[in-house]
């Protein structure tokens, strides 16, 4: 097995891990004053299908009912982002702290180019499918 598929996969088991502690209600941050991890409750049990952490303290989670949480302290806190759609959100993706994308239910595409503050829906070139 090559370097680099040996990285994929231990990449994509540590997002589907964040991924099963998000719809717990939990995401792991670390401790202040430690160089451990510690859990930390967002209050979102069973709404989140997607994690996208941008940096050290910036990172977004995407559910049900078009809903978008944003962390700017590492995890510490979420706050909600409003979003134009009520589709449940499959899919989110940032490649910076202000552009990124969510995906979802009915071929939702949405475009941020503010951290969030406004979207603009994009259509998808397959019309309406699920996407994530």
């Amino acid at each position: 097995m090559a370097r680099s598929d040996s990285f994929r996969r231990r990449v994509a088991l540590l997002a589907a891990l964040a991924l099963v502690m998000a719809q717990l209600g939990l995401v792991v941050g670390p401790a202040e004053a430690a160089p451990t991890w510690t859990p930390q409750y967002t209050g979102l049990v069973g709404d989140v299908n997607a994690v996208d952490m941008v940096d050290a303290t910036t990172g977004y989670l995407a559910g049900k009912g078009g809903s978008v949480w944003k962390t700017v302290d590492g995890g510490l806190t979420f706050f909600g982002v409003s979003t134009p759609t009520t589709q449940d959100l499959l899919g989110v993706d940032f490649v910076s702290g202000s552009v990124g994308w969510v995906v979802g239910k009915s071929g939702v595409v949405l475009k941020t180019t503010n951290g969030g503050s406004t979207w603009t829906t994009q259509a998808h070139p397959a019309g309406n499918v699920q996407l994530n």
